[in-house]
């Protein structure tokens, strides 16, 4: 990419395991890169209709119960710890 131009990336991942009906904590992590900024990002969490969100963090996230989703988007400007509990 040459100095100020931008371009968008969209990253799926689906996890390599199955979420059981118990309380589970999934994390991410999203970590700035060195020398990047006013980098805007977004990221959408999407569970299957067998699960329910209990909890996030942070608590400001999102959440559109019909689609069973949340979503949050900042700048980045230092690592953002994504922590949501489901059952």
């Amino acid at each position: 990419i040459k100095p100020g131009e931008t371009k968008s990336a969209v990253v799926r991942y689906k996890l390599p395991f199955s979420i059981n009906s118990k309380n589970v904590l999934y994390n991410l992590i999203v970590q700035k890169q060195a020398g990047g900024k006013n980098t805007k990002y977004t990221v959408n969490f999407h569970f299957p209709d067998t699960l329910s969100i209990q909890e996030t963090f942070p608590r400001n996230m999102l959440l559109d119960a019909s689609a069973n989703s949340l979503e949050y988007s900042d700048i980045m400007t230092v690592d953002k710890f994504f922590g949501i509990v489901v059952k």
